[in-house]
């Protein structure tokens, strides 16, 4: 039973290392002067976008050419050392510990840098009550 059990580590070991075969490194990019937290992928138009969680906001980096990505916009954002973003269609969502509520962003103008942002802090019978998220 235990050289079963055995075996059946190595093989599983196996597996998990034999994970990174097929990778490739690209490149490397940085964002000087912030900390990152989260990211996030949204692609549309025949390109592809990482969202990325920064100290100052989140960052929308062109991925299409994975050789050379492109940062095409920081949407600022409270200060805060984590930041969360989800999309659903169009739309991503921000949310940070950071205060200042939910950001909603729309995507549908990329690769433009001019991205329309609602912040979101509650409404109906709880107005501004929506201060700081951890999704």
């Amino acid at each position: 039973m235990r050289l079963h059990a055995f075996t059946l580590c190595l093989l599983f070991a196996g597996s998990v290392t034999a994970q990174n075969v097929n990778v490739t490194y690209q490149s490397k990019t940085t964002y000087t002067g912030q900390t990152l937290s989260n990211i996030w992928g949204y692609a549309a138009g025949g390109k592809e976008y990482a969202l990325v969680g920064a100290k100052n906001g989140m960052i929308v980096t062109d991925v299409t050419n994975p050789a050379a990505p492109v940062q095409i916009v920081q949407i600022s954002g409270p200060s805060s050392q984590w930041r969360e973003i989800k999309t659903y269609q169009n739309y991503a969502y921000v949310a940070t510990e950071g205060g200042g509520g939910l950001q909603i962003i729309d995507l549908s103008p990329l690769p433009s840098a001019s991205l329309p942002v609602y912040t979101y802090t509650g409404g109906g019978t709880t107005p501004a009550v929506l201060n700081t998220i951890h999704a």
